[in-house]
């Protein structure tokens, strides 16, 4: 555009700003963003509640309370003071050295019954989430659902 075009553009602009600034007050933006926020908050607090209660009731979530047993179709060998324990699927034998202080509570799952996590014999808690949770990852242990629990 010329410069005489560029210059009614300006002064349009000018006017238009000026009308904005004009109709807007401070008080208003200011509750115009509290709603805008409150509605983010809540979104947000809807979102964090939904992901929660997914994770709550995923069956992968290992916690005390968690039901667990040999996976169908292992079977489970170890003596409690060992060393290592075998887990057997089909014809195949799964080796694993293990501390002494784990044998305990394999030895008590390889009678392939469902175990409360937290009732399973090993002196430190953290250990025994631990371990259940690392034979988890190599499918030699499952959670079961379900009401009825054997201790």
């Amino acid at each position: 555009p010329s410069a005489e075009g560029r210059a009614t553009l300006d002064e349009e602009l000018r006017r238009s700003v000026g009308e904005l600034f004009s109709k807007t007050r401070a008080r208003d933006l200011r509750q115009h963003f509290d709603a805008r926020m409150e509605t983010l908050r809540r979104e947000q607090l809807e979102g964090a509640n939904e992901v929660r209660k997914a994770a709550s009731k995923s069956a992968d979530s290992l916690t005390t309370g968690s039901r667990v047993r040999v996976a169908r179709g292992v079977m489970c060998r170890c003596d409690a003071g060992s060393t290592k324990a075998d887990f057997q699927r089909g014809g195949q034998t799964l080796t694993l050295s293990i501390a002494p202080t784990a044998s305990h509570l394999l030895n008590r799952l390889a009678d392939g019954l469902p175990h409360v996590l937290e009732s399973l014999p090993c002196e430190d808690a953290l250990e025994r989430i631990c371990v259940v949770q690392v034979f988890l990852q190599k499918d030699c242990l499952e959670i079961v659902s379900g009401e009825h629990t054997n201790r």
